[in-house]
């Protein structure tokens, strides 16, 4: 039977089961009707004909979710993984998702705090206090949002300044040294004028133990956000909101898996220099072994501006938003060693600003429309002609000597053997002789700068007409077009008498399976024939189509045919490019369709909500580490298949149940230009047929098991929550390396407590089990590369796991 017959016998069975149900006397608890703006109006969310979760100030509370990283927990279909630093955070709906490492490859899942819409993920992440609610919109959203929103949404609401005078202080210790500080506070001026502040102190000490060096991953970071909220009559309304966040901290390292050619390396540097540690060789101890430890620093403001004025007949909302950041990700040891080889500082720095403009009918009663135009530009840059991003310390002689010795030990099983280099004529060209110092000399240094300008508009138009009272259609059209410029320039300053070999100008005798030896690290990561300038557009009308039926009362039966769009771009990444045909690759386009169902039951106390769905990926934008640098390509298609399920059920007076389960099949319909992993041939130059492989980062089975207990003691409410979340066997990997295949791992949250009006203490605990699991795992930063080089008959490699077991305490006090 194929998968879209039994998926759509699964999601009829299911419903039917619920509808059947007979219903019970009602009782005096029922499930809240949760309000949302998925459609840019506030609905209920039980008849928006699309995919949404929302999760509103109360359970926000319940679960103890300080950033948008937690919401995973709860939501099987959003996965949300950090790898170096939390500006480098990717989220994916669906197993669609971008690389956060590459900073001009846009998020297909978008997010927008209070309507503006964000351009990078990371700025989005634990800087938010004073949440009100949270909507996560599954699926393509390219009509109502825009900007490439071909995953999914992340709507993130925060509370509004109001007329009465309320605070809070909430004070949050646990282990490692977690300390945690929140404030906010509501001040009203006059009748129409109040003002909301507030702001959060992050500190925890390192959880990632370093052998030789600084031990990383700690967290230090601190965010503040004020708000003026205007009246200026009976009809309008102005909101103005400013925020600053600080982040300071040790971040993650890659955990690394040594291949034994670089364990023969690192036992030749020993001996030469009489020093360097080597630890276990396991990637998920949470244990590394660098001279240096990375370190990250992040400045960031924004503000936005919203307006709303209420005619007879509509109503007019304009959103303008602005935002500007620096960060800077110090590799103070790249080489992810014992000792000091190369240093990498990726400075990063951006600005941009957007503007929406919407008129809304007020008249909604059967026909309710949205006409719209929206405008954002972004200026980003990277690097810094005047700073040196890459250099060469004080070990790398030693450590290019080493590679020439494993390098002749390889190719020739004598690790004095000196090796010929011929060219492509078989004309022997030069010799590499045992303890060469192949890789630079001390004081190299490598110089890059990238540029990107882009400038985006979208015109939308969007209606829903009641073609009876239970049947109602809703459509809706947009138009995009978006202008990138693109450009980056390498320079180098090498020591007297070095140079470069041309990148493939040289090859190795046939008998050596190598095709070159260009290994010096500058001249890798800084190839001065490799600049580029260059810029494009790209434009295409994208819609979409509902027809809602409501067969009975709380119950509604939808299906949704849509397309999507997002933009080309251009890979502004060190390293060397193929000319115009690596630099830039092409806009994706979507086609989306879904069958969902959301009924409410026994009086209203049982929900269920499902969503069958295919969705089909023209151009599919894939990103790949390859070891030094990432490629972003296009595969020819991508199909994700798939069904979700959520249900809430009151139990009793005291029980609150809640379930959700997410089945995909994500996979590269046709791939031509794919990842390769370490072991595998390459099709077509480096790249891999993938035709028929599944996505990474999109476990087949996810889901999530929450249970809820509240009650009423001591003039207040004792409550108690337990979360378990499952992950199915996944690979999450971009380059789709089987090392790194998990099998299935759950994960289990608690939180217990008692509140009233005034206080609120809570005991909690993370990752109760201390389960081990893999967050990413990709090639090594330089030393896969050598590998590679040298013919080692295995790669090196490094791993990120997730968050060790945590507990601690929360108190929070209003007033």
């Amino acid at each position: 039977m194929t998968y879209q017959a039994s998926a759509l016998r699964l999601f009829l069975v299911v419903n039917l089961c619920f509808w059947a149900a007979v219903p019970l006397a009602r009782a005096e608890r029922v499930i809240e009707e949760v309000i949302v703006s998925a459609q840019k109006r506030e609905e209920s969310m039980q008849s928006v004909p699309l995919a949404v979760t929302a999760v509103g100030e109360q359970e926000l509370a319940d679960a103890g979710i300080n950033d948008i990283t937690d919401l995973s927990m709860q939501i099987p279909s959003l996965v949300v993984y950090t790898n170096t630093s939390p500006f480098n955070t990717s989220y994916r709906i669906r197993g669609i998702g971008n690389e956060g490492n590459i900073p001009t490859f846009e998020p297909a899942t978008g997010l927008f705090v209070d309507g503006a819409f964000k351009s990078r993920s990371g700025l989005g992440l634990g800087e938010l206090v004073d949440v009100q609610s949270i909507e996560v919109l599954k699926g393509p959203q390219s009509t109502l949002y825009g900007k490439n929103v071909t995953a999914g949404v992340i709507s993130v609401t925060t509370k509004a300044p109001g007329q009465e005078f309320d605070a809070s202080l909430e004070a949050t210790g646990g282990g490692d040294g977690l300390r945690q500080i929140k404030l906010g506070i509501n001040i009203p001026l006059s009748d129409e004028l109040a003002t909301r502040w507030s702001v959060v102190r992050t500190e925890r000490d390192p959880v990632q133990q370093n052998i030789s060096g600084d031990d990383g991953r700690s967290l230090d970071q601190l965010a503040l956000r004020g708000q003026l909220q205007f009246e200026f009559s009976e009809r309008g309304s102005l909101r103005i909101i400013a925020s600053a966040a600080d982040r300071d901290m040790a971040s993650s390292m890659g955990d690394v898996y040594y291949s034994q050619s670089h364990l023969n390396i690192i036992s030749n540097m020993q001996t030469q220099l009489g020093r360097g540690e080597v630890g276990p060789n396991d990637p998920y101890d949470n244990q590394v072994n660098q001279v240096k430890n990375y370190s990250f620093i992040q400045d960031s403001h924004d503000l936005s501006a919203s307006m709303e004025y209420v005619f007879d007949s509509v109503t007019v909302n304009l959103l303008a938003g602005y935002e500007k950041y620096q960060a800077d990700l110090d590799y103070a040891n790249a080489s992810q060693m014992p000792y000091q080889i190369v240093s990498f500082l990726d400075s990063q720095a951006g600005e941009s600003s957007s503007w929406e403009f919407r008129l809304t009918n007020n008249d909604a009663a059967e026909f309710s429309w949205i006409v719209g135009a929206f405008y954002y530009q972004n200026d980003y840059t990277r690097g810094d002609s005047d700073t040196g991003e890459f250099r060469l310390l004080e070990d790398v002689e030693e450590y290019g000597g080493a590679i020439s010795n494993e390098f002749a030990r390889n190719v020739s099983g004598n690790s004095n053997y000196a090796v010929p280099i011929y060219d492509t004529s078989g004309n022997m060209v030069a010799t590499v002789s045992p303890g060469t110092p192949i890789l630079g000399v001390e004081g190299d240094v490598g110089y890059f700068t990238g540029k990107q300008k882009t400038d985006s508009f979208g015109a939308f138009v969007h209606g829903s007409y009641a073609l009876t009272s239970s049947l109602e259609v809703v459509a809706g059209i947009r138009y995009s077009d978006e202008e990138k410029s693109a450009s980056f320039v390498n320079r180098r300053e090498l020591a007297p008498g070095e140079s470069c070999l041309p990148v493939h100008e040289f090859d190795l005798d046939p008998a050596i399976p190598l095709t070159s030896l260009n290994l010096n690290l500058i001249c890798l990561v800084a190839p001065i024939d490799n600049n580029y300038q260059g810029g494009d557009s790209w434009s295409d009308l994208t819609g979409t189509i509902s027809l809602s039926w409501f067969p009975v009362e709380g119950s509604l039966l939808y299906a949704t045919a849509s397309t999507g769009f997002k933009a080309g771009g251009f890979n502004l990444e060190f390293g060397h490019f193929d000319g115009e045909d690596e630099r830039k690759y092409d806009q994706e386009k979507v086609t989306h369709f879904e069958l969902g169902a959301k009924s409410e039951f026994l009086d209203r106390r049982l929900r269920l909500n499902s969503a069958l769905f295919s969705t089909s990926y023209e151009s599919y934008q894939n990103a790949t580490f390859v070891g030094l640098q990432f490629i972003v390509n296009n595969a020819e298609e991508v199909i994700v298949d798939g069904l979700e399920l959520e249900t809430t059920y009151l139990l009793g007076e005291h029980l609150t149940l809640t379930a959700a389960a997410t089945y995909l099949d994500a996979r590269y319909e046709e791939y031509k230009g794919g990842p390769c992993d370490y072991y595998s041939e390459a099709d077509n130059g480096k790249f891999c047929i993938a035709d028929g492989e599944g996505v990474p980062f999109a476990p087949e089975w996810s889901g999530s098991f929450i249970a809820q207990w509240n009650q009423a003691l001591f003039n207040g409410e004792f409550y108690a929550r337990a979360a378990y979340q499952y992950t199915g066997e996944n690979l999450p990997s971009s380059e789709r390396d089987p090392r790194h295949l998990r099998d299935p791992y759950f994960l289990l949250d608690a939180r217990l407590g008692w509140r009233n009006g005034q206080f609120d203490v809570a005991l909690w605990g993370k990752n109760l089990t201390d389960e081990v699991y893999l967050v990413q795992g990709a090639a090594a930063n330089i030393m896969t590369n050598i590998d590679v080089q040298i013919g080692s008959p295995e790669g090196s490699y490094q791993t990120y796991v997730g968050e060790p077991l945590s507990a601690g305490a929360t108190f929070k006090m209003y007033f």
